[in-house]
């Protein structure tokens, strides 16, 4: 069986992979919380639009 090694922390994982699997959800968490943060902002501006033209 071939090996690898993950890119960024160079455990050895088989050789069809590029990034090991905790690397992997390390980066997925990273981006879920990304994205959570710009839907809040968004729903934060759109949210108030919404009330600011309720207001006029």
């Amino acid at each position: 069986m071939k090996t690898n090694h993950c890119k960024k922390c160079g455990k050895e994982i088989v050789a069809d992979k590029k990034i090991c699997e905790n690397c992997r959800k390390k980066r997925n968490e990273k981006w879920n919380k990304v994205g959570t943060s710009v839907i809040t902002i968004a729903g934060t501006a759109l949210l108030g639009v919404v009330t600011k033209n309720k207001i006029k």
